[in-house]
């Protein structure tokens, strides 16, 4: 389909300075509509509209690791200008629309179930057994806990009295956690890594590459890259959690982008920049795909939260 607007022309919805910068460099120009709390209009989807009218912009770019600015996708979507649709960033962004998604498809799914309250999602971790993980969907850091006795759920049940809906109560997989970060342009996918992540107590730590032999990674490749087909990604950065568990790969998590320490370990372990590469290739240069030529590790502390467990 050809788009209205000019093709050089890019706004970027989530996007920080840097990223921006980024995008210049390849030889786009850029408009850019922040997920920062100020600074940005109320009615980004309005915003959209005027812009690429007033500019004649020809895409529209998400590049946030978050949901915001979903507005202003839909916007871009009805316009025809969205290289990367709201429901494809809501579906992997929003863990309730990924739950669903996965059990419907029933290939790579933990089994899960949606509760209102916290006293539901008390008696499905009651019914579902322990160990179990509940996801308090309706906080804004989706604030997420492993229960692994009964004072897990009481001391959980205690910390959440006061608090609303909705909440994930998910099957705990037993095996190791890894990351698949990719790069999607005009519906392509290209696998960047894959990361091994490690929690100690409140230490988290993230290998690149994963110490794992070719057939688990490409077990994990290809459940990463099913899940971005599934959710019809077309362009961007995004990255899929997975445990490898006896039975295969769970998806556990995913978002857009690279996450909090993605695009710092990549740099590390294969000295490229993946947004850099992500312009790059859509401003239609082949560029070829660095390989980590070393390990790199990154670690971060988990903040204080109340009792029990944060799960990274």
């Amino acid at each position: 389909m050809q788009r209205p607007g000019d093709s050089r022309r890019l706004l970027l919805v989530g996007a920080r300075a840097e990223t921006a910068a980024k995008a210049r460099a390849a030889g786009f120009r850029v408009w850019r509509l922040p997920d920062s709390a100020s600074g940005h209009p109320a009615d980004p989807a309005a915003e959209v509209r005027s812009l690429t009218h007033r500019h004649r912009i020809g895409r529209v770019l998400h590049t946030g690791d978050g949901r915001a600015r979903l507005a202003a996708l839909e916007d871009a979507d009805a316009t025809g200008l969205a290289l990367t649709s709201a429901r494809s960033v809501r579906r992997l962004t929003d863990p309730v629309a990924l739950r669903r998604l996965l059990r419907e498809d029933g290939r790579f799914a933990a089994r899960s179930r949606e509760t209102a309250s916290a006293d539901q999602a008390a008696e499905a971790v009651r019914e579902t057994g322990l160990p179990a993980v509940v996801r308090h969907c309706g906080s804004p850091d989706g604030r997420t806990a492993l229960l692994t006795e009964p004072g897990d759920l009481t001391a959980w049940r205690a910390a959440t009295r006061d608090e609303d809906g909705p909440f994930l109560v998910e099957e705990f997989v037993e095996g190791p956690l890894f990351v698949v970060y990719a790069l999607t342009v005009d519906g392509l996918h290209h696998m960047l890594a894959v990361t091994n992540r490690r929690s100690a107590g409140a230490l988290v730590t993230e290998v690149c590459p994963a110490p794992v032999g070719n057939r688990q990674v490409a077990e994990l490749r290809s459940a990463a890259g099913a899940l971005l087909d599934l959710v019809d990604f077309q362009c961007g950065l995004a990255h899929v959690t997975l445990v490898l568990g006896a039975d295969g790969p769970r998806i556990v998590g995913s978002g857009t982008g690279t996450g909090r320490h993605g695009g710092e370990l990549l740099r590390a372990a294969a000295g490229f920049d993946p947004e850099t590469w992500l312009f790059r290739a859509l401003a239609g240069e082949r560029v070829t795909r660095p390989e980590p030529w070393r390990t790199a590790t990154i670690a971060h502390r988990l903040p204080p939260r109340r009792s029990p467990a944060t799960v990274p």
